[in-house]
């Protein structure tokens, strides 16, 4: 979704229209179900493996970034890009595109953390008085 916005100039009201459709389709079709296929994937490893959801920090870090990254896209990102769909003012779909693009760059970090504490499982286990409870 940030390479379209950032590799696209928008010199017209159908150029602007076509953008915010394709972003739309993007946010509806992948995003949205990769969010949703991420959390429900999270929740089955967590009930029915050894993993827990609080076994170990790293895996509650994970969990924490992934409800943010998850939030950040519902009440920051989402509203934008499917206001723009139906905007017929340039600055307001600006704006839009100004905000998206502030806070786009926060999910791609968050998930370069995840993947990095997937890969590396740090060492931060929790008291083990405490996760033999959890």
């Amino acid at each position: 979704m940030m390479a379209v916005m950032l590799l696209t100039d928008v010199n017209d009201q159908s150029s602007m229209l076509m953008r915010a459709q394709v972003l739309k389709v993007i946010d509806d079709y992948l995003i949205i179900v990769g969010a949703v296929g991420c959390v429900l994937t999270g929740i089955l490893y967590g009930l029915f493996t050894n993993w827990g959801f609080f076994r170990h920090r790293w895996i509650t870090i994970k969990w924490l970034l992934t409800v943010l990254m998850v939030a950040m896209g519902i009440f920051a990102m989402g509203p934008c890009v499917n206001e723009n769909v139906t905007a017929t003012n340039l600055a307001v779909y600006q704006h839009n595109v100004e905000t998206t693009l502030m806070w786009g760059w926060i999910p791609t970090v968050l998930q370069i953390v995840i993947i990095i504490l997937s890969v590396w499982k740090p060492k931060l286990n929790m008291d083990s008085s405490i996760s033999a409870k959890i």
